[in-house]
């Protein structure tokens, strides 16, 4: 007589609900967590870049400013003025942290037959990424 032993039912049921997930499932989690992890880090990179660039613009526009209160402040030339008339006037202007007077350039100066003279002021940044003009129109001494 041969005795074989069943396991109680919920035993059985116990056995057959426990399969675990298989290598395919593991492996496609794996996959979008990848995924997600490479896209926030994109995501950091790119605000990171954009952060420098705005920064480096911003840094142009308070240069520009100050030298064109340098320029605005110096000493009127009579015409016919040339672009070093007025470079003086660049180094004194207060400059961003990392900036210099290389950084400003007079690009043209223009008079007028009203005795006014247009200055334009370049600034560009450090690094190359933002550049900034802005004009100065300044009575010339009669």
């Amino acid at each position: 007589m041969s005795v074989t032993s069943t396991p109680p039912p919920t035993e059985r049921r116990r056995l057959r609900g426990d399969d675990g997930e298989t290598l395919v499932e593991i492996l496609a989690t794996v996959t979008v967590m990848g995924i997600a992890v490479v896209s926030v880090l994109f995501a950091l990179g790119a605000g990171i870049a954009f952060s420098n660039t705005h920064r480096s613009q911003a840094n142009a526009g308070v240069a520009v400013t100050a030298a064109a209160e340098a320029v605005k402040g110096a000493t009127p030339v009579a015409c016919p003025i040339n672009n070093r008339t007025y470079g003086g006037a660049l180094s004194g202007a207060t400059l961003p942290s990392g900036w210099t007077s290389s950084n400003l350039a007079i690009t043209s100066t223009a008079c007028d037959g009203l005795g006014l003279q247009t200055i334009t002021i370049t600034a560009t940044a450090p690094d190359g990424r933002a550049s900034t003009t802005v004009q100065v129109i300044k009575r010339s001494p009669s």
